[in-house]
């Protein structure tokens, strides 16, 4: 019983392969068949002689059902159904249906009738064990042609051996590319479908080794596995007949626990590997050091199926296990090699090496290529797929996600599923896979699913290791956890506390045959609580005054105390008391989340429910202001309350004063360094669209030498590649960026430091060559209040002015602002390009605005004090692009055309349009920055205008809309549409797809104004001085910005 390694041909059939070894060398060992349901644990040797006379005999018994045996070649199949508890037994009536011509179709023993009456209907047969009689029965009761056969073990030694006939040249050539083998998939991502294996394919992936050649001739394999399981025909078929590996077989009607797995592998002769799912595994490592002494002596230990834990896998490679990890499917069988990756398995257990079997088609899915997907195509040898369900290239598309290694192109690790990566209601990606990673390392959390597609936020299904007294307890323990995972997740993507719902006891994780995770099945058992999670963080309705139903008096000291405490477990450190939320990093999740969190830890103390304005956080932006807010909220205070709105009057006001007068006169020092006709542009915010259009304007004057790019820092993506992805979105040539005509350099900074967060040589450099500045970074918030724009914003012009006054060149540099329409305030008549007077500011509506008023005073002061040339450009509304309609859809126009496709309607009436597409808009503005800035007054401040001159009516968008949607969206007044969207998130009606509930404030400004009596900006001076702008109304281009926009 020596072990010999096959050299198989590719010229003969699969059950002509076991015919030959059986006969010619009976007494070889093909396998090892364990049985613990007698005294212990006993292993008895299988021959190949012994699997094919037990198959010969099962053969004559299946002939006494009355079917033939097929012809090799015949068009005809044969197939017959097996659905029984996996054996050894269930393998040689396997075997025997190969013999006799006809091919098995091997069910798993999980599925469930409705699935069984699906895939059978091509069968003519069906073979069973007496649990699945019944079963059978029912299947003929719907295919009265379906025959049924007893699987029998004792009666075969009443039959004779049924001898196959020698298979002719012509009928393999015929056959090979028949059908000899049907697998059907698990069902966990959907409806379970039939896979074919013709025989060609079989022999090959036989012959080829499957990532075990001669390496493990004569190891035993233990992988406990249903023959119906896709690695199951790669253990008891490809890997015997290709490699003399020997499979193990386990007799026994005791459940496979560690204890159980273990007393198995005690017993194997000979090196073993071992392959388990990752939950056994874990229960390995609970059994403690002995227990893992038993799988370090294996020579492999492979997992699959589902992730494995961090610390799992820690335990098992500090005991020295060898882990591999392991990767198939049924459409291609094993795609790895045994060997173990990498040296040093404690920083790469997780990846994969491939086989070279396919062609692998590696496809990134985002610019920066760190995430990817799998088509496998054909391989050298002619091998392809079992299933093609891509085109471009030809192949499998396994649907898999996959991260390279940083160092090693040859490694791969699996990181979840595409449709593990979901969508936001904004668009923006998330792969809710490395979240669920990430938390179940956490050992107080069992399972965990990552949801929110179609939503505008994030939220977990967590399900604990153990019971936990509340909701709120469990979620302070796992907090620190909570705070890793967000610290690695793009900002937007970010877990709030109000979006973690905990799975009760009653209501366990689903689970599949393999113990991975039914998703979306699970997620629907919990779908009221989701609902629930996100009906309350964004609560819709928005009193116009803060009615109080129930006071409380409770000391300011405690309200302060609770209110820092809530603050500083939502940001994970300490917030200072007086510190502006937005200066620490907050969004506009992270103000949902204080929301929510506050009105929890407040209704807990006071024992009854309270209120608090959607927008809270953002009026009230440090913890003193916001504790201040709700204590005198819950002490029924409405004076209080009314008076901390006039402070917000104030602030704007004192802003002003502060900031108009910022600067004195300054002398210019003389320099040495004389200015020439090529120009330096120091340019901001070009990763946002309309910077990104001004830098690609720039790139094609020949007088521009050089552009320094400074953008802010954000963690984890590098500016260059923000800006490819901003230039790929809108369609915008990628190539200038690599071109070396042109010296583009990205630089990331910090406005609200005086050195612009710049290395001291790089700011020294600057000031000694910019020519041009360019300033279009602004916080896009519109419900920011002005103080969110102090630190940032409006320090932020401060400092570049302070730069451009630094300048060591003969003449200062040129400072351009981008300003915004918005510090009109209200305004019955055209706006003129010239200083907005100072009435106006009163009616200015948006933080935002009044911090752009801001810093045009600024300008406007520092070009008196001191002659710096400066234009600012006040900008309307900016539409898409001409060229593919994209537009940021975090835009009020977007936001507005989303909801109204969500709820179904869209207002009738709105400010009329005056859009100015963003690449024209960006033409205008590098040809008024890098001009000779005539003024239009008798400051060195010139001011243009940059919005479409003639208007059109808000009803071409209505209609195309209405259009779009087939007649299904409606038309209804404006204040019936906010009305709409108030209540439809109430009513928690898909709240996360409405958009517009962040921007209720700012449309009803709108509505108060009838939309008609918006500000107009008069461009009767701009378009003059520059006739060749152009300010082209956006308007034409509308069924691209609306298909661009509804396709998020």
């Amino acid at each position: 019983m020596n072990a010999i390694y096959n050299q198989i041909s590719q010229d003969i059939l699969l059950p002509d392969q076991f015919l030959e070894i059986g006969t010619s060398t009976p007494d070889r060992l093909y396998a090892w068949a364990i049985d613990d349901d007698n005294h212990g644990v006993s292993l008895q040797p299988i021959t190949w002689g012994k699997l094919l006379n037990d198959s010969e005999r099962a053969a004559r018994y299946l002939l006494g059902s009355g079917i033939s045996p097929r012809t090799p070649g015949d068009a005809h199949l044969v197939c017959v159904a097996i659905l029984a508890k996996s054996s050894y037994w269930v393998f040689v009536y396997e075997i025997a249906i190969f013999l006799l011509g006809w091919t098995p179709l091997l069910f798993s023993e999980k599925n469930n009738f409705t699935t069984l009456e699906y895939l059978i209907s091509s069968a003519v047969m069906v073979v069973v064990d007496e649990d699945y009689y019944v079963s059978a029965q029912k299947l003929q009761t719907s295919f009265p042609s379906l025959k049924i056969c007893r699987l029998e073990e004792q009666l075969l030694n009443n039959y004779k051996p049924w001898s196959r006939a020698l298979t002719s040249f012509e009928q393999v050539s015929k056959e090979k590319s028949s059908v000899a083998l049907y697998l059907h998939t698990s069902g966990s991502t959907g409806p379970p479908k039939l896979i074919p294996l013709s025989h060609y394919s079989l022999i090959v992936y036989a012959s080829i080794g499957m990532g075990v050649g001669n390496k493990y001739n004569g190891h035993t394999i233990y992988g406990p596995l249903p023959i119906a399981h896709g690695l199951a025909l790669c253990i008891y078929i490809l890997y015997p007949l290709g490699s003399s590996v020997l499979p193990v077989f386990v007799t026994g009607r005791s459940p496979l626990t560690a204890p159980v797995v273990l007393s198995h592998v005690q017993k194997l002769p000979s090196p073993s590997m071992i392959l388990l799912p990752p939950v056994l595994l874990e229960n390995v490592v609970h059994l403690g050091s002995s227990a893992l002494q038993v799988l370090s002596n294996c020579k492999r230990v492979i997992y699959a199926g589902a992730p494995l834990q961090s610390l799992t896998a820690n335990a098992l490679l500090d005991a020295g296990v060898k882990l591999v990890t392991g990767y198939g499917m049924s459409e291609a069988a094993v795609l790895i090699t045994m060997d173990i990756v990498a040296e040093n398995l404690q920083d790469n257990w997780m990846y994969i090496r491939f086989l070279d079997n396919f062609d692998l088609h590696f496809i990134p899915l985002d610019q920066e290529k760190s995430l990817f997907k799998l088509v496998i195509g054909r391989g050298s040898t002619g091998l392809q797929p079992a299933v093609i369900n891509h085109e471009n290239p030809l192949g499998f598309h396994t649907n898999d996600l996959w991260v390279p290694h940083p160092y090693d192109p040859n490694l791969w690790r699996h990181a979840g599923r595409q449709d593990d990566v979901i969508a936001l209601s904004n668009g923006l990606k998330v792969n809710t896979r490395d979240i669920e990673i990430h938390l179940t390392a956490d050992p107080l959390i069992a399972q965990a699913i990552a949801f929110g597609a179609g939503r505008f936020a994030v939220g977990v299904l967590a399900a604990p290791t153990s019971a936990y007294l509340n909701t709120h307890e469990f979620v302070s323990s796992i907090w620190t956890t909570i705070q890793k995972v967000n610290s690695i997740l793009p900002k937007y993507a970010k877990l709030l506390r109000g979006m973690i719902i905990i799975a009760k006891d009653n209501k366990p994780f689903l689970l599949t045959d393999k113990g991975s995770v039914k998703r979306t099945e699970t997620l629907e058992l919990y779908s009221q609580e989701i609902d629930h999670a996100y009906q309350a963080l964004e609560e819709a309705k928005i009193p116009s005054e803060h009615r109080i139903h129930q006071t409380s008096h409770i000391p300011f000291d405690n309200v302060l105390s609770v209110v820092k405490q809530t603050v500083n477990n939502v940001a994970g450190s300490e917030i200072p008391t007086t510190a502006n939320f937005f200066d620490r990093g907050f969004d506009s999740l992270g103000a949902l989340d204080i929301r929510i969190a506050c009105i929890d830890q407040f209704e807990e103390q006071l024992g009854h429910s309270i209120s608090l304005p959607l927008l809270v956080a953002y009026e009230h932006p440090t913890i003193i202001k916001l504790a201040t807010f709700i204590y005198h909220l819950i002490s029924g205070d409405v004076t209080a309350i009314e008076g901390q709105r006039n402070a917000q009057v104030e602030k704007f006001q004192s802003l002003e004063e502060q900031f108009s007068a910022a600067f004195v006169q300054k002398r210019r020092q003389l320099s040495f360094i004389s200015d020439h006709n090529d120009c330096t542009v120091l340019i901001t915010g070009t990763t946002g669209s309309l910077g990104g259009h001004i830098l690609s304007c720039l790139l094609k004057y020949p007088q521009v030498s050089r552009i320094y790019c400074l953008n802010r820092l954000s963690p984890g993506s590098a500016v260059t590649d923000r800006q490819r992805d901003m230039f790929n979105q809108f369609g915008l040539p990628l190539s200038p960026l690599n071109t070396e005509s042109k010296s583009i350099r990205f630089i990331q900074g910090d406005l609200s430091l005086d050195t612009l967060g710049l290395e001291p040589e790089i700011f020294m450099n600057l000031r000694a060559e910019v020519t041009h500045i360019i300033h279009v970074a602004w916080q896009m918030n519109f419900n920011f209040k002005i103080e969110s724009f102090e630190n940032v914003s409006i320090a932020g012009v401060h400092h570049l002015m302070d730069f451009a006054l630094s300048s060591t060149r003969a003449n200062y540099p040129t400072f351009t602002f981008i300003s915004s329409i918005g510090v009109a305030g209200v305004s019955s008549t055209p706006v003129p390009e010239r200083m907005i007077p100072n009435e106006n500011a009163s009616t200015i509506q948006t933080g935002y605005s009044q911090a752009k008023f801001i810093a045009e005073r600024l300008i406007e002061q520092a070009a008196k004090d001191t002659g710096v040339p400066c234009n600012i450009i006040r900008c309307g509304q900016i539409s898409g692009s001409t060229k593919n309609g994209a537009w940021n859809i975090n835009e009020y126009i977007p936001i507005l055309l989303r909801s109204s496709k969500q709820i179904g309607l869209i207002p009738e009436s709105f400010s009329d349009i005056r859009w100015v597409p963003v690449d024209f808009a960006a033409d205008a503005i590098s040809q008024i920055a890098l001009g000779p800035g005539i003024s239009s007054n008798d400051s060195s401040v010139s001011y243009w205008h940059i919005e479409a001159p003639l208007s059109q009516p808000w009803s071409l968008v209505m209609e195309n809309m209405i259009r779009t949607s087939d007649h299904v969206i409606k038309p209804v007044t404006l204040r019936h549409w906010l009305d709409t969207v108030v209540e439809r998130a109430s009513a928690n009606v898909q709240p996360g797809l409405l958009p517009a509930v962040k921007l209720i404030d700012f449309f009803s400004q709108y509505d108060s104004h009838a939309g008609a009596a918006l500000p107009v900006l008069e461009t009767i001076s701009t378009r003059t001085t520059w006739p060749q702008i152009n300010l082209e109304n956006g308007i034409q281009w509308i069924d691209k910005y609306i298909a661009y926009i509804l396709s998020y």
